[in-house]
């Protein structure tokens, strides 16, 4: 599991650095409105929530309360973004439902801490790797939508 988060966390920090420079490309609309840059904000937490958590999990090597409490704090930190983009961004339909999607798997992320026994034949920390790839995957498309919207968030 180590080498999967170390490369998860590669990963998520290479997609937040290319997120920025998309930012900085088209830096006057991103910060053109406190809408804009709420959804460029959360747009940033896609990648920043994986990546610590997934940093965590390989700095806790065999302690399982540290990665426990890397994935809570992750997981409710992504959550939180996410949930007030929801509702207080100016996204499309798409956007909004894929903003939700992330929020509730920031939610089951946080949750599986909590969880000692395994789901389904699943380690929690599997798990955890799994819904932190989805979310991973999912930002990758809300970027997408937001780089290549036609009218203004």
């Amino acid at each position: 599991m180590a080498d999967f988060y170390a490369t998860l966390a590669g990963i998520a920090f290479t997609l937040l650095g290319l997120w920025w420079v998309v930012v900085q490309m088209k830096y006057e609309l991103w910060m053109s409105t406190p809408a804009r840059r709420r959804v460029a904000y959360a747009a940033s937490m896609h990648f920043v929530a994986p990546g610590l958590i997934a940093l965590i999990a390989v700095l806790s090597g065999e302690e399982s309360q540290i990665w426990r409490l890397g994935a809570a704090l992750g997981g409710v930190l992504g959550a939180a973004v996410s949930g007030y983009a929801v509702v207080s961004a100016t996204l499309s339909r798409n956007q909004r439902l894929q903003e939700g999607l992330i929020c509730l798997l920031f939610l089951i992320a946080s949750g599986l801490a909590f969880v000692t026994t395994p789901v389904f034949g699943l380690r929690p920390v599997m798990i955890e790797a799994l819904v932190d790839t989805a979310v991973l995957g999912l930002g990758v498309q809300f970027v997408w939508d937001c780089f290549t919207e036609r009218e203004a968030v």
